[in-house]
């Protein structure tokens, strides 16, 4: 094979994944598992594994946060209230 064979071949873009929230983390599960029932190698497996595990500890990450961010406005509501007005 010649290496000249490779520079007219347009360079395929990957398309970024930005996980900011749950409904982000669940396409790209979906994704992955849909590839994973098509071609299950060894090696999907074990990259689903992993995304699996970090989209686990992302989902708990977005669930803290947004306890957070309740309590927070919950708190300062209370604290609203208690000001004498």
């Amino acid at each position: 094979m010649d290496n000249n064979s490779f520079v007219d071949t347009p360079k395929r873009r990957r398309r970024g994944v930005t996980l900011k929230t749950p409904d982000d983390v669940r396409r790209l599960l979906c994704r992955l598992i849909n590839r994973l029932l098509t071609d299950s190698s060894d090696a999907n497996i074990s990259v689903l594994r992993t995304v699996s595990y970090s989209a686990t500890v992302m989902l708990k990450v977005f669930e803290i946060s947004d306890l957070e961010d309740r309590l927070k406005a919950l708190e300062k509501a209370y604290h609203d209230d208690k000001k004498p007005h």
